[in-house]
């Protein structure tokens, strides 16, 4: 089986949500005291693992509340030797991402945003604002962000607004035409 090279990450953001914002949590986000700073970019080194890690991982990474013996069974290794690889090596590796869409995860259009911005800062404390989970990946110089929302249009309106405003200096957006929803 083929092992994957060593890849460097960024560490993902998974924002906490405001439990009490009000419905109209996107104009909130807009009107948003934006704070100048760009947020902290952390590497993690490299994924040193085995083969039989990546093995663990590749089976759990979809549950990792599967039991041990489920997993042990499909990489052909022993119960103890599985357990042990997957505490004390994969599962610290990892970031574990829960999410929240109060109306359900289909009733949320999916937005994915690609923005050069000197008000990150801002931009990740105003996105708290919302009523369901966004995805934050910090790239180099920039900031990927997968935004759930319940309109396309206001939220493009939303968008140019803050490009007026010199908040986000440039983006390219990524509107899916369709995704797929789990089972």
């Amino acid at each position: 089986m083929h092992t994957p090279h060593p890849v460097n990450f960024f560490n993902a953001l998974v924002l906490f949500l405001d439990f009490n914002g009000s419905l109209n949590a996107l104009e909130n986000f807009a009107r948003s005291d934006f704070r100048k700073g760009t947020i902290k970019r952390e590497l993690y080194g490299n994924l040193d693992w085995s083969e039989l890690e990546w093995n663990i991982y590749n089976v759990s990474r979809s549950d990792a509340r599967l039991k041990v013996s489920t997993v042990k069974r499909q990489t052909a290794a022993s119960y103890n030797t599985t357990k042990k690889h997957f505490y004390d090596k994969v599962l610290p590796s990892c970031i574990i991402a829960h999410y929240f869409f109060p109306k359900g995860y289909p009733l949320h259009q999916q937005l994915v945003l690609k923005l050069n911005s000197k008000y990150e800062e801002g931009i990740v404390n105003g996105l708290q604002k919302l009523l369901c989970t966004s995805y934050i990946f910090p790239l180099e110089k920039s900031l990927f962000i997968a935004l759930f929302h319940e309109n396309t249009n206001f939220t493009l309106d939303i968008i140019q607004k803050l490009e007026e405003r010199a908040i986000i200096d440039d983006y390219l957006l990524f509107n899916p035409l369709t995704y797929h929803i789990p089972d």
